[in-house]
């Protein structure tokens, strides 16, 4: 018999929908890394992107049967992805004691930086590097919601503008003039760091 690590995603979720676990545990092994760190870019906080990233799986789980290939899974789950992430920041806004909850971590070495970039660097160039990140993460993180998503999936997750007016729910011209303005932004917003 064929190993479920190799079937498609679309056999996978079929799998699931008849209650398989062993392709959920596979679905969950593809995509964890990129729905942990996508989740992760846009609220900044490893706890809480970890417990949004269970949420998600959990509602792939429990959806599985009403999936429709109209698209593809990973479309289909990046959807869930930007949805959940903007509900959250949404109901962190209503519930002032919920932002008690969300405290921004400091970015670790791994998130952006790589090793084979710190390597062979002098301390100074490496806290330099640092900062930079962080003057970057701060002013990501201060985007408008729908772009802050945008320039996510399309920076750090490679998406074409294609799909990711498909997760978002947009024209490919919507995404264009979201990435547009955001770009604008972040430049005003890390001129005096630059």
């Amino acid at each position: 018999m064929e190993s479920k690590q190799n079937w498609a995603d679309e056999a996978l979720i079929t799998a699931i929908a008849r209650k398989d676990h062993d392709a959920f545990r596979v679905l969950i092994e593809r995509y964890q890394g990129k729905v942990l760190g996508s989740i992760y870019r846009y609220v900044g906080n490893r706890n809480i992107a970890e417990d949004l990233a269970q949420d998600i799986f959990i509602k792939v789980y429990k959806s599985a049967g009403r999936y429709q290939p109209k698209a593809k899974f990973s479309t289909w789950l990046f959807k869930l992805v930007v949805n959940h992430c903007i509900n959250y920041q949404r109901h962190l806004k209503k519930d002032p004691f919920g932002k008690l909850k969300y405290i921004e971590e400091p970015l670790g070495d791994s998130d952006y930086i790589t090793a084979s970039v710190l390597e062979n660097k002098d301390p100074e160039t490496i806290l330099s590097q640092k900062e930079r990140i962080t003057f970057l993460r701060k002013a990501i993180n201060s985007l408008p919601e729908r772009q802050k998503m945008a320039v996510i999936l399309q920076r750090f997750e490679g998406l074409s503008y294609a799909e990711i007016g498909e997760i978002m729910g947009c024209s490919v011209k919507a995404v264009e003039s979201l990435l547009q303005r955001a770009m604008v932004t972040l430049k005003e917003s890390l001129t005096p760091y630059v």
